[in-house]
């Protein structure tokens, strides 16, 4: 399944394209659609529903069965039921209706659908699926919350097995849930090696406040280092990468020292409001100059009555 149909106003945004992500007020009512396909070799009987979410652990969960929140009270998915042929696509319209006292914050919920196989003969056991979107929304007057992590530190390890780890610790300093992705590149390592770029290993969700970690699986071959680590971690449209010194211990099961003395690149969040402010800063020192040059060149008038 897919969404088919996201916000006009975020087409540079590309979770705002695989989710439903938005923003709105209160007494607001948008749709949005999403395609469910089939595909198996047989028919299949879906039901369309919201089930209330959470974000547990670094994961977006839903609820087990029909659970219900503000957000499902306020989601409606269209139509309710369909069977679906092989290969068929259905377009479903989630129609989200918040009330005029709602109160501000983020919400989650997910758009589903279910397919639900009866037990084999002499069975007992009902085998249930369901594929579905995510739906992050935010409610509240004005613009939307600011979208903002940093990246506090980044630990070389080896698990258990012996194989190099390295893992980056993420705090969600914003007021929006964020999913992070990203890569890891290696650099000056012995001999000026270079290795990558790795990805993560999985998509890490953290809610507003939140703090977790992201893992990047490294070959077991990489020498211990020291290597200049390079860490991107990106959500949405907004990015952080992070520098810092690493060195891999030798002994399976065993981490360094967390590295916390990381440099950033000035592309995240923070230095987007630096680079503004600096930008600022510069459009009035001109400004100054122009003035107090035309002030300069003006030419002095004289009063003619006051002179003798």
């Amino acid at each position: 399944m897919r969404l088919l149909q996201g916000p006009a106003n975020s087409l540079d945004d590309p979770r705002a394209h695989a989710y439903i992500v938005d923003h709105l007020a209160p007494g607001t009512t948008i749709s949005r659609q999403v395609g469910f396909t089939n595909g198996d070799a047989t028919p299949a009987e879906l039901s369309f529903y919201a089930d209330a979410a959470d974000i547990i652990d670094g994961g977006f969960v839903p609820g087990p069965g029909h659970a219900s929140n503000e957000l499902t009270s306020w989601t409606t998915l269209s139509p309710t039921a369909a069977t679906l042929a092989p290969g068929e696509t259905r377009p479903v319209t989630v129609t989200i209706a918040v009330p005029a006292d709602a109160t501000a914050g983020e919400r989650y919920a997910a758009a589903l659908g279910e397919h639900a196989s009866p037990p084999a003969a002499g069975g007992g056991v009902t085998s249930v699926s369901r594929a579905g979107i995510r739906i992050y929304l935010s409610v509240g007057a004005g613009g939307a919350p600011p979208t903002t992590f940093s990246v506090d530190s980044l630990t070389a390890q080896r698990d258990t097995d012996g194989n190099p780890l390295v893992t980056a610790e993420v705090h969600n300093t914003g007021g929006r849930a964020v999913d992070l992705s990203g890569r890891l590149d290696l650099t000056n390592g012995p001999s000026s090696l270079s290795a990558g770029p790795f990805p993560v290993r999985s998509v890490a969700t953290l809610a507003p406040g939140a703090s977790g970690t992201v893992t990047v699986s490294l070959d077991r071959a990489l020498p211990n280092g020291p290597w200049d680590g390079r860490m991107t971690l990106e959500s949405g449209k907004i990015s952080e990468t992070v520098t810092g010194r690493l060195m891999f211990p030798t002994a399976a099961g065993t981490s360094a020292p967390p590295t916390t003395d990381l440099k950033t690149d000035g592309k995240g969040p923070l230095g987007l409001f630096l680079g503004i402010a600096a930008g600022l800063l510069l459009a009035l020192l001109l400004l100054w100059i122009v003035v107090r040059r035309r002030h300069r060149d003006d030419p002095v008038l004289v009063d003619s009555a006051s002179q003798g």
